[in-house]
């Protein structure tokens, strides 16, 4: 089983570690900060294609992201 919230968890930490806001990274992959805000919590699950640009974005190992 997939646990999204630990996967938003991850990517919030990565976000703060590069001082970007949500809304920052809202407007860098083209979505709403609400949005962002819904994954990071593990509300939403991004598509593979945004999980990807975001991790790109935050210059994130996969590894870090997605491995428990």
């Amino acid at each position: 089983m997939i646990d999204y919230a630990f996967i938003g968890a991850r990517l919030k930490e990565a976000r703060i570690r590069k001082n970007m806001t949500q809304e920052q990274l809202a407007a860098m992959t083209d979505v709403g900060s609400t949005y962002i805000s819904h994954i990071e919590t593990g509300m939403t699950i991004p598509s593979t294609k945004l999980l990807v640009q975001m991790m790109n974005i935050l210059n994130c190992d996969p590894a870090e992201v997605l491995c428990i």
